[in-house]
Parts: C-alpha cells; sequence; structure tokens
C-alpha cells in the first residue's frame, strides 16, 4: 500500500472503480487521489466534497477517489482530520473526460494540486522508473532500486542479472547479491516483504536466479535499516516486489531466441538424459533404484547379503558417459494476462497471471590451476564442461477492494530451475602426487520454490490503520545421481580406473525447506507524528538427506581397470571384479529448524517540518536447531544436537532534511546484525559435493554486530532525473569469514576481531534536454560506488595462524562498482537504443594461507547494447547484444590465474505482442 501511495505525486494516480458504461458517454469525472504533502502518502477516508451539489466521497486505502459529474464547472472541497482543507475552484468537467485532480493537504499552496484531462485514469505502476524515484524521494531510508521499466532496456532476463544495475551491488555466481562489497550474510533477500530461504544447503544467499525479469515489478535495496525490516544486514535489504494487476484488460505474449559465441552451434560436453530433460524435470532415470533399501544401508549386514548389495548394484542405469551435443540457440516464451474488474458497487477485483518458459545451453572451456605453498604449481588442468538449463515460472496476484477502507490480496508464485552439466577435467592432481588424470563429473540438479502470501489492509479508522501479512513457502534443491570418475594415466599411456573417494560415486542429495509466518503492522496518525508498531514470526523446518554409493573395482587387474566404467561396471562384473558399497557418513542427513520472533516500534515524526525523524527499535530472536544423523550409515548412528538462540535489540534514527523542494539530505544510523547460519555452527565435517572439499563448521562464532551511518545528498529535478552523492561507513565487531583451513582447499568459519568498511557512491540521472531542447530524447545515467575496508585479526588466536594477509580488505569486497547507461529514443520512429557498461574492482574470492595469497576474482568490463523498435502500437522487437569486449572471468592467486573461461559475446532478439483493452 505505501509503496503504491508514494508515487502519487507525480500524478500517476490510481482511479477507483469506473463509472458504468452508459454513465461515462453522458457524464464526465473527476477523480485523483489525496495525499500528504510531507510524506507522500496516501490520506485514508478524506472527504471530497463538490460544493455545488454537496456530493461526497472518501478517499480508499490509496488515497484515490472519483465523482462521476454531469457536464459543467465545479468546485471541491477536501478535508482530513488534523489537517487544514483546501478548495479546489472552477474545474471542468467535459463529457466522456476525466479531470484529474491530484491534491496535497498541509504542505503548502494550491500551485501543487495538479490538473490534468485525461481519457483514461491509469492505475499507478510500481514497474516503472517514475515510480521508484518519487518511492525514493519519500522514503525513510536510503535506498536505490530498478524497476521493471528498467530492466526492459537491458538484456537482463532475471533478477540476478538485473540487480548488478543498482549503486553498489554486484553478483557473485551469477545469483547472489552482494551490496557495498558485502554480500551473503551480509545482505538478505525478501520477496513482498517476507525473507526468502536459500536452496543450497551451502550457502544462506537467496539465488535471484530463479526470479525471471517478466515476474519482477521492480528490485529495491535499502541501504539503511529501520524497524519495520529485518536487521540481519549490513551491505543492504534487497526488496523483489512482483508484478501488480493492471487497471484494465492487457494481454501480452512474447517469445526470445539467443545465442553466444562460445557456444551456440558448438560441440558442447552433455551428460545421457532423460525425456523431460529440456523442461527441468528428469522422468525417473537418475532416481534411486527401487532395490537399494530405504530403511537401512546397502551393506551386507543385519539380514542383507554380499549378493543381495551385489544384485542392487545392478540396478543402477549405466549413465557413467558424457557425449557430445551440438548446442541449439537458446528460447524463452511468456505469457501475461490481467485485469480490474467492478463486482458489485464500490467494490474492485483484479488480478495478474504470468507464466514464462526458458531454456539455453552454456559452454565452458576453463582453465583452472593450484599452488603449492611454497608457489609452485601443484595442478594444471582444463574442463570442458557443458550444462543444458530449463527454468518454468509463474505468478498469480490477486486483489479485493471489499470498500474504501478494506482491501485483500493473494499472490502465489512457482519457480523451477534445473541446472544439467557434464565436465571433463584433464591434468595433473594435486592430491595424487601430480599425476596427470581425467576426471568426469555428471551433476543434475533442480531448484524449485512456491510462495504464497495473503495480505489485508484496513482503516479502522481515518487515523489508524491495520495492514497483516501470512504466507507459505516451500523450497527446495534435488541432486539425484551425481557421479564422479577418477582415471590416472599410466606410463604405458592408459588411463585406469582409480578405487578411491571421488572415484566411482555416485550420490543423491535432496533438500526440503518449508517456511511459514505472518506478521501484523498498526499505524496511528497523530498530527505531525506517525507511531508505528508490529510483530512477526517466521517458522523454517528444513530436511536434507544425502546417500553416498560408492562402485569400486578392488579385484579388477590393469587391464580390466582401463576399461571405460559403464564397461567395468557392467552388470556382468558385479559380484566379480567389481563390488558396491554404500558411504553414507553420520553427517550427510539433519535436521534444521528456525525461528525468527521480531517486534518493533517506531514514530515517524514530520511536524518538524522541513525535517523529518524516524527513529524506532527492533527486537529479534533467533532459535535454531540441528540435529544431524543418518539412518544410512554403518551402523546408524546420530550427532549430537546443535542449539542456538541469539537475541538482539537493533535501534535505528533516520532523518530527511528537505532543503529545498527536490531536495534532501539524509542522515541515518543503525545496530545490525550478521548471524551464524546453522551449518556454520555445526561441528561435523559436511562435504561439498559440487566443489570437491569437506566443510567444517564451528560451534564457537559469534554473531557480527555492524554499527552503520550514513549520510545521503539527493536532488529529484523531476521526472527521471536525479542527482545523489552519498557516503558511509561500518564498524564490524566479531566478523564472519569463509577461509581455507589446509592445502587440500577445505574451508571452515573464523570470527576475526573486527573490521571496518567505508566509501562513497555518486549517481546521475539527466535528460539530454538539460543541455539543448533538441537532445531532449537523450539520456545519461550512471554510478560509481567506491568502498574501503579492512579486517583486524587477534594476534594470539592460534586458529588464524595459517593466513597469509592479516591487512586485508573483507572477503568478497570490491574496491569499486561503476554502471554507464547512455540512451535515445526517436519517438516518432518507435525506437529506442542504449548502451550499458558495468564493472566491479578485484575482491577476495578466497582467504590464502600457509604463505599463500588470496585468491581474487579479477574485474571483469562489460558493455552491452539494447535496441527496441515498436511496430505500431502493439508489437515490440528487441535486439541486444552482451559482453561485447568479450571479457573473461578470472581468478588469479598472485600472478598465477587459478579458474578462468571465456564466456563470449551473446545475442538476444525478441518479440512482444500486447493487447491493451483501453487503447484498442
Amino acid at each position: 500500500m505505501r509503496s503504491v501511495c508514494l508515487l502519487m505525486c507525480i500524478g500517476m494516480a490510481a482511479s477507483p472503480a469506473a463509472a458504468t458504461e452508459q454513465e461515462a458517454r453522458a457524464h464526465g469525472a473527476i477523480s485523483g487521489v489525496v495525499i500528504d504533502a510531507k510524506t507522500g502518502e496516501a490520506i485514508i477516508e478524506a472527504q471530497v466534497t463538490v460544493v455545488q451539489t454537496g456530493e461526497r466521497v472518501l478517499t480508499d486505502l490509496d488515497g484515490n477517489y472519483r465523482l462521476a459529474l454531469p457536464p459543467g464547472t465545479y468546485d471541491l472541497r477536501v478535508f482530513a482530520e488534523l489537517r487544514p482543507a483546501r478548495r479546489i475552484a472552477t474545474i471542468a468537467v467535459e463529457p466522456g473526460k476525466t479531470t484529474r485532480i491530484d491534491v496535497q493537504l498541509g504542505g503548502g499552496d494550491d500551485e501543487k494540486i495538479a490538473v490534468q484531462e485525461v481519457v483514461v485514469v491509469a492505475r499507478p505502476d510500481t514497474a516503472t522508473e517514475a515510480v521508484q524515484i518519487v518511492r525514493r524521494q519519500k522514503a525513510a531510508v536510503v535506498q536505490d532500486g530498478v524497476s521493471a521499466e528498467q530492466i526492459a532496456r537491458t538484456p537482463d532476463s532475471n533478477a540476478g542479472e538485473a540487480v548488478k544495475r543498482v549503486v553498489a551491488a554486484t553478483v557473485q555466481d551469477g545469483k547472489y547479491v552482494v551490496v557495498r562489497g558485502l554480500g551473503g550474510r551480509y545482505s538478505n533477500t525478501l520477496l513482498n516483504g517476507v525473507a526468502l530461504p536459500s536452496a543450497d544447503p551451502d550457502n544462506p544467499s537467496a539465488p535471484l536466479d530463479l526470479f525471471p525479469a517478466t515476474l519482477l515489478a521492480n528490485l529495491t535495496v535499502s541501504k539503511t535499516f529501520n524497524a519495520d525490516i529485518p536487521g540481519n544486514f549490513a551491505g543492504g535489504s534487497l526488496q523483489i516486489e512482483t508484478r501488480e494487476f493492471p487497471n484494465r484488460f492487457v494481454l501480452k505474449l512474447k517469445m526470445a531466441a539467443s545465442g553466444d559465441t562460445a557456444t551456440t552451434f558448438a560441440d558442447t560436453t552433455a551428460s545421457i538424459g532423460g525425456g523431460l530433460d529440456f523442461l527441468g524435470f528428469d522422468d525417473g532415470l537418475r532416481a534411486l533404484p527401487d532395490r537399494v533399501p530405504q530403511d537401512g544401508p546397502l551393506v551386507p549386514r543385519g539380514g542383507m547379503t554380499r549378493a543381495q548389495v551385489d544384485a542392487a548394484g545392478r540396478s543402477f542405469p549405466l549413465t557413467w558417459r558424457t557425449k557430445p551435443v551440438s548446442s541449439v540457440p537458446n528460447a524463452s516464451f511468456a505469457g501475461t494476462v490481467g485485469d480490474t474488474i467492478a463486482p458489485a458497487d464500490g467494490q474492485r477485483l483484479g488480478y495478474l497471471a504470468t507464466l514464462n518458459y526458458a531454456h539455453k545451453w552454456t559452454r565452458r572451456s576453463i582453465d583452472a590451476a593450484s599452488l603449492y605453498t611454497d608457489g609452485t604449481l601443484s595442478e594444471r588442468s582444463h574442463t570442458a564442461w557443458g550444462q543444458e538449463s530449463a527454468n518454468l515460472g509463474g505468478l498469480v496476484n490477486i486483489g479485493w477492494s471489499l470498500s474504501a477502507g478494506h482491501r485483500l490480496g493473494l499472490v502465489s508464485l512457482y519457480t523451477h530451475a534445473n541446472d544439467n552439466a557434464a565436465q571433463v577435467t584433464d591434468g595433473t592432481i594435486a592430491y595424487i602426487n601430480s599425476q596427470v588424470g581425467r576426471k568426469t563429473r555428471i551433476r543434475f540438479a533442480t531448484r524449485d520454490l512456491l510462495f504464497n502470501q495473503v495480505t489485508g489492509d484496513h482503516a479502522l479508522s481515518p487515523r489508524l490503520t491495520l495492514a497483516w501479512q501470512g504466507n507459505l513457502s516451500v523450497t527446495g534443491q534435488d541432486e539425484p545421481d551425481l557421479r564422479d570418475l577418477l582415471y590416472l594415466k599410466s606410463s604405458d599411456g592408459l588411463y585406469r580406473f582409480q578405487n578411491q573417494a571421488q572415484s566411482g560415486d555416485r550420490t543423491y542429495n535432496d533438500l526440503t525447506d518449508v517456511s511459514g509466518g505472518g506478521g501484523a503492522d498498526l499505524a496511528l496518525q497523530l498530527g505531525g507524528i506517525k507511531a508505528k508498531a508490529g510483530a512477526s514470526a517466521q517458522l523454517t523446518k528444513r530436511r536434507f538427506d544425502a546417500r553416498r554409493f560408492r562402485f569400486n573395482a578392488r579385484d579388477a587387474d590393469l587391464m580390466q581397470l582401463a576399461l571405460p566404467a559403464d564397461e567395468l561396471f557392467a552388470p556382468e562384473n558385479l559380484g566379480t571384479i567389481a563390488h558396491l558399497d554404500e558411504v553414507t557418513r553420520v553427517d550427510d542427513s539433519y535436521d534444521f529448524k528456525r525461528s525468527v520472533l521480531a517486534g518493533y516500534a517506531l514514530a515517524d515524526v514530520t511536524a518538524l517540518d522541513p525535517v523529518r525523524i524516524v527513529a524506532g527499535a527492533r527486537v529479534e530472536a533467533a532459535i535454531q536447531r540441528l540435529l544431524a544423523g543418518s539412518k544410512f550409515t554403518d551402523p546408524p548412528s546420530m550427532a549430537d544436537p546443535v542449539d542456538r538462540t541469539d537475541v538482539n535489540v537493533l535501534p535505528s534514527v533516520n532523518l530527511v532534511y528537505a532543503l529545498a523542494d527536490g531536495m534532501n539530505l539524509r542522515a541515518s544510523y543503525s545496530l545490525t546484525v550478521a548471524r551464524p547460519q546453522i551449518r556454520e555452527l555445526a561441528p561435523y565435517v559436511f562435504f561439498d559435493s559440487i566443489r570437491s572439499r569437506a566443510i567444517s563448521g564451528n560451534p564457537d562464532l559469534r554473531t557480527t554486530t555492524i554499527h552503520n551511518a550514513d549520510l545521503r545528498w539527493e536532488l529529484f529535478l523531476g521526472g527521471t532525473e536525479l542527482v545523489a552523492a552519498s557516503a558511509f561507513f561500518k564498524q564490524f565487531r566479531d566478523p564472519i569469514e569463509t577461509v581455507i583451513v589446509n592445502d587440500q582447499n577445505d574451508v571452515g568459519y573464523r570470527n576475526g576481531t573486527a573490521a571496518r568498511s567505508f566509501g562513497g557512491e555518486v549517481e546521475v540521472r539527466l535528460s539530454g534536454a538539460r543541455v539543448a531542447p533538441e537532445l531532449a530524447d537523450l539520456w545519461v545515467a550512471g554510478n560509481l560506488a567506491l568502498v574501503f575496508s579492512r579486517i583486524d585479526f587477534d594476534p594470539n588466536d592460534p586458529t588464524l595462524n595459517n593466513q597469509t594477509n592479516r591487512e586485508r580488505p573483507l572477503q568478497g569486497q570490491s574496491p569499486y562498482v561503476a554502471n554507464v547507461e547512455l540512451g535515445y529514443r526517436v519517438p516518432a520512429w518507435g525506437t529506442e537504443i542504449s548502451v550499458l557498461y558495468n564493472v566491479f574492482g578485484p575482491r577476495i574470492a578466497e582467504v590464502g594461507i600457509l604463505g599463500l595469497p588470496d585468491v581474487k576474482e579479477q574485474p571483469l568490463h562489460r558493455v552491452d547494447v539494447n535496441l527496441s523498435q515498436r511496430i505500431e502500437e502493439s508489437l515490440l522487437l528487441k535486439l541486444s547484444c552482451t559482453n561485447l569486449l568479450d571479457g573473461r572471468v578470472s581468478f588469479k592467486q598472485g600472478a598465477t590465474e587459478v579458474f578462468g573461461y571465456d564466456p563470449g559475446v551473446a545475442i538476444l532478439g525478441s518479440i512482444e505482442w500486447t493487447y491493451d483493452r483501453g487503447k484498442e
């Protein structure tokens, strides 16, 4: 509700229920919105009276009103409690036309009243850039964002790609947001105000590639904390808003195709898959065979013989090989339909439904290396990697305004993403005396998110409002039949199978995370003070299960070991030269429960105009419990439970000083936290099957507390133009970092003593009209963030003695991030072109140990071009080119590149057809 309210001061008001068709032909109308001039928020149940007739209506939850009137000239009187009344004189009403009058109360003279005659008054669209600018101007906190309208001017296809356009935001691994150089535990992600869980058991961040751009209204990053949002962040809180229903019937259909120079039409390494792989689902080919017991381990004891174990091994499919596939161009399809109707007098019912599907091939030629502690090469390899990806998504959004003061909403979102990857790595193997070897990995993983939310907004009185929400989400990651092989090259030139870990392994991973909860907020307007309080509870239950099986050939001779795996482990060999063992460990399964309970209170003081003060405090209690144990170990066993409770009081103060109309000076202070995740606390050794390394928890981890101070000057020049400059400082106590703990690249978690981060940001969005009227259709936008950080360690802490660099930035910290956009439109032709540039500075990916330097991700300079051409009113063509500089993804340890590949130059073309009943 609040997001809709704020945009009204630029004259984009939502219309209440339309008059009947007959009335519209014979009458005209006056409609608009009534807002508070100081905060930009809607005024609920303001009285709008026609002086000549006495007819009166009350504004709804968004401040909207509408009066259907015969042609003529009228005066309006607008009144709301605790604010002086306004009178607007001589408003002309013409047949079939709507005259829009947007009124601001309590903030100045009648020059602020916007009058505009339009045939159709559109519902405000939070997906537009202009809306986002107004929300920023009126927000209590420092925030930046990108709207769906802006995303449409880029080649970005999902939230993970789009969020890098936000000031000081970058993305790791294509899906995890990093704000002001701080990611992972220092950022949180909210979907329609609800914290999102991660579908990755080893990463606390929500993967943004799950959210296709077609489902998004906007991405907003709050960089300062206010008591009414979760306080577990330091860099930023990313808030994803889904599309809202339109004011009138709209039908959109879109299809796109793309390719890149590294992948398209090239031979790609692929796995032997099933009939539903193109949709991102397994058809049962990779399922655990029925002959494998589900109530205990597959071992020759407890009533099961060796012969029965070998018989179960014969039921596994012989899908050890990769195959070359000529990758076809990528394709995607999307459809959207929505409308708003009036089922009864005074009621409005809106709906939106969106469905999308995308299929993509990706090919990588990866060079990798690792170093011994003396700096010499221990391993150098080349990997042929290919991946087939599919993404399905759907959104249903329903809103029902029962009356002017009561509204209900329902949002249901489903996304499904799949990674079907195969890779073959040739090179030296560091942990086997640097012998030449060949490693094969075949991986099929699916990630799902089903999110449901019910909301309510109620005006209990003109001064008291209640907002509530309830939610239920299910997140899952399924990784069936992960296969690993290792063959070493012998002196006779033959590659022979190795009987050891990560060779002959078949692993089945499954994660399910069910989260539910709700919250309520009460807001009371008392003159120039708005008091607000609320409470929320979010309960999460997660189950993770892994089963590991190892095929070995311990009784095979040298020539038999040289056989391909599908021959070596053929049914006739199992029980003779080859065998199957279950090697599941106690920490391969766990149950996890988390409860986050929160309450807050704040005061929003506007009585000190031109100063606005928003101050409050939030109390958060996070209760976590983990119990690890598997019935598939031999013998079945359980580990000691891990219990953790953290209670934090988080104060915040945000000051906004209106230096002039459209110019703000902001200052803020807050205390926030970064809590250790349960797997980071668990005193077990988990195995990261994706990166082939052990992860050890640390039960002694302390919660990180962060003191945040921000200062921002911003000038809003009208429309979408603005200039802003910011400075910030953060002081960390007990920062948690992921560190390499030995020369096998195993990782763990440690607290530093303290850390500091400070920097500045500059953002500019301007129209060419400021240079010359002829350049009104030219625009330029750019932002630059400079960030510096330093982490401190206790010199007496023996657990940190192996780290090489004690004087270094925080892990993941980029010293600079820059975005530039230059665009030009030709309205008469329906043409628009934009050029975009993005770069981030080098950042530590892994902290160096034992004398080795840190591993750093190198800058990637990216230039994209986007061209759109409208064919008539309903048809839009778009052509995009990305990574035109053909930049390389590169990680270096000192001067040695330890991981790198060329993603190639990509081209995307799309066509979109729109039917809009309000226009046709």
